[in-house]
């Protein structure tokens, strides 16, 4: 019988990736760690799947607080609604944005949960542009609370908030600045 040996391949690229040596075993732990200090500094490519990654910061910005207070205001109108359905309502400022499904990192929004061949709800799946204002986004809607001023997001979840707080009426002291996100570090925050 013959060895057979299976190659892999880079789909991106079309490259064969290199076998890794088994002679030196390397630690998940370390592997994990070693990712961790990528993503949290300027970011970079993973040494196993070569996905790229960075941890970035998100400040809660003028167009932001705009969206929500459209959303807030669009609950206010249609009483006994428990969703707005975004993409058919919402004004061209808030759609050309995209801005306002930002505002789920700080708990202000909520989308509907997936609910799979519910024959009640059939259009009821991801991403079906249906958000409501969570309580605690009425709470921040009525300057009851205030929110970290900036979040770190990787792979869509929330790794750190920032000390500093901040209220609705001083998120439009803020506009978006893509730089300031391509180049703070969830390392120097």
């Amino acid at each position: 019988m013959s060895e057979s040996k299976f190659e892999q391949f880079d789909f991106w690229g079309g490259a064969v990736v290199p076998e890794v040596s088994t002679e030196e075993p390397v630690k998940l732990s370390s592997l994990q760690q070693e990712w961790h200090n990528t993503i949290s500094d300027t970011g970079g490519r993973c040494c196993v799947c070569d996905r790229w990654g960075k941890i970035n910061p998100r400040t809660i910005n003028a167009t932001m607080a705009r969206s929500f207070i459209w959303l807030c205001k669009e609950h206010n109108k249609r009483p006994g609604y428990r969703w707005v359905d975004v993409q058919t309502t919402a004004p061209r400022s808030v759609l050309r944005t995209s801005q306002l499904s930002s505002m789920k990192y700080w708990g202000l929004i909520e989308r509907p949960a997936l609910v799979e061949n519910d024959p009640e709800n059939p259009s009821l799946v991801k991403h079906t542009g249906m958000w409501r204002t969570t309580p605690r986004g009425w709470d921040f809607y009525f300057g009851n609370i205030a929110v970290p001023k900036k979040v770190f997001i990787y792979n869509d979840k929330v790794m750190k908030e920032s000390e500093e707080l901040v209220l609705l009426k001083d998120c439009f002291d803020t506009d978006f600045n893509y730089s300031e996100v391509m180049q703070s570090t969830f390392a120097d925050d």
